[in-house]
């Protein structure tokens, strides 16, 4: 549960909504900023009614298109093993560029990095930016 708190301290935490239930579906954070230069988007968890579907799509381009109005990068910290939510993060368009040991998981995290480029060019459509 601290775990969770310390997401909604941080005020960088978006909450899902589905409109139509009413309730929360999930929810994504920031982290790691660098003015002008970078952040990472991460921590997201969706009710598993809601996988496959278009909530994180739709999440992570709204956070993105914020992102992009101040920073050249965003970085994703994937678990290594968590394919479903490595397939989602390639689907941005993103690449990938390194991994990590992540002690407090017990696990090894790939990097990904993304910029406005790479999203424009390799997003598979409904996960790339939206046309202006």
């Amino acid at each position: 549960m601290a775990f969770f708190d310390g997401a909604l301290k941080s005020k960088g935490c978006l909450v899902a909504i589905d409109a139509a239930r009413r309730s929360v579906i999930g929810w994504s954070r920031y982290s790691n900023y660098a003015p002008g230069e970078r952040i990472a988007i991460g921590y997201t968890f969706l009710a598993r009614s809601h996988w496959g579907g278009a909530a994180n799509a739709e999440m992570k381009q709204l956070m993105l298109r914020h992102a992009f109005t101040d920073v050249q990068e965003v970085l994703f910290s994937v678990a290594e093993r968590n394919l479903r939510s490595r397939r989602a993060v390639e689907k941005l368009g993103a690449e990938l560029a390194g991994a990590e040991n992540a002690p407090r998981w017990g696990q090894i995290h790939v990097i990904y990095r993304l910029t406005p480029q790479l999203w424009a060019r390799g997003a598979v459509p409904g996960y790339g930016p939206e046309p202006v």
